[in-house]
């Protein structure tokens, strides 16, 4: 079966498919790929639209019709998320203000890979994947570092005489060699010369581990995060920042690293060396059902663990699949383990 065409959810409308549109075709298409795909994500600010797994390939995808419009902050989240949920984030666009973005190419901002529609398509339907990236300078490719210095070991060639040859300097050909990507018109200039493929094609999951020279490894996964005050300042008057405030130090106190998020479902990502789960702080009231359901659809498609930290204990301490904790529960925990096992306990009980 053909994969959507944003345009039949429009309705052709003037040839340009609404934000929704793209979601809905982006969730199919991951869906007939393979993937186990999260509803899409409605609740404002937020750091992404979905999220979507696949055995352990793990998506947060950005879907966006002007690529201008994602913020730094925005980006900046989306990798703390990729980060700890051991996953890729990746944005679905269609343009810039200046002109319609590129089938088959690859594009990036603030670090993260961009693909247009149509791209995403080929490389998840077809398996063809991008030949150049789109970064600030101009288009780049893979070169195959170990092919290009084969080449020239074998024919006797300098650093120095392959750098005359490509237009470029000695330290440059050692970091192509290396696996440094390369201009379009540099790369040419390579192959020609040697009479060689050198090129790779790019791998848009793969981009973040391939080229860390382009997207910025924030944090590291084999160490949890610092512990110093996570705490966010809370003014007295703010019941939900106070409880905010409270539920981060009573888990860094526990020996939490707190790592807080302020544009997604979740407050914010607790864990030590042995744990993680996704945290939430709330007040019951009206939003908090939608709230309880993105957390439930995240939980399921990262297959990470998840809580609310609520200011009492209710009848239902289990909301839309989501687990929740009290405040005063929390505070009688005496080892982080404790936490976990009351989440597991709360999540596999069936609710009143």
């Amino acid at each position: 079966m053909a994969p959507p065409d944003p345009l039949e959810f429009a309705g052709r409308a003037g040839g340009k498919p609404r934000r929704g549109d793209l979601i809905e075709a982006t969730r199919q298409v991951l869906a007939r790929s393979g993937f186990y795909v999260s509803e899409p994500t409605t609740l404002r600010p937020m750091a992404f639209d979905i999220v979507a797994r696949r055995d352990r390939e793990l998506l947060i995808v950005k879907v966006l019709t002007n690529v201008d419009s994602l913020a730094d902050a925005v980006a900046q989240e989306m990798k703390v998320l990729a980060q700890f949920l051991e996953g890729t984030p990746v944005v679905v666009g269609e343009r810039s203000s200046a002109a319609a973005l590129e089938d088959g190419a690859m594009y990036v901002r603030h670090g993260i890979p961009i693909l247009t529609y149509g791209t995403l398509v080929e490389y998840l339907v077809d398996g063809v994947k991008p030949l150049v990236y789109a970064a600030p300078g101009g288009f780049y490719v893979n070169i195959n570092g170990e092919a290009l210095r084969a080449l020239r070991e074998a024919r006797g060639l300098s650093l120095g005489q392959l750098a005359e040859v490509a237009g470029v300097s000695r330290r440059a050909i050692s970091m192509y060699e290396e696996g440094m990507g390369a201009m379009v018109e540099v790369a040419m200039r390579l192959e020609e010369f040697l009479e060689a493929p050198l090129v790779e094609p790019v791998d848009p999951f793969g981009f973040a581990r391939e080229h860390p020279e382009v997207v910025v490894d924030f944090f590291s996964k084999r160490d949890p995060p610092a512990r110093a005050d996570p705490r966010r300042e809370a003014a007295p008057e703010d019941p939900a920042a106070v409880l905010e405030a409270e539920a981060f130090q009573m888990l860094s106190v526990l020996g939490f690293g707190v790592v807080p998020l302020g544009k997604s479902p979740v407050n914010a990502i607790a864990t030590d060396k042995d744990h993680l789960f996704l945290t939430g702080v709330a007040t019951i009231d009206e939003a908090f059902l939608r709230r309880a359901r993105a957390m439930a659809n995240l939980m399921d498609v990262t297959e990470r663990h998840g809580v609310f930290i609520v200011e009492r204990t209710y009848q239902r301490m289990t909301v839309e699949g989501a687990p929740l904790v009290a405040r005063e529960e929390l505070a009688k925990l005496d080892e982080p383990s404790d936490v976990l096992e009351l989440i597991k306990e709360r999540r596999k009980r069936p609710a009143p």
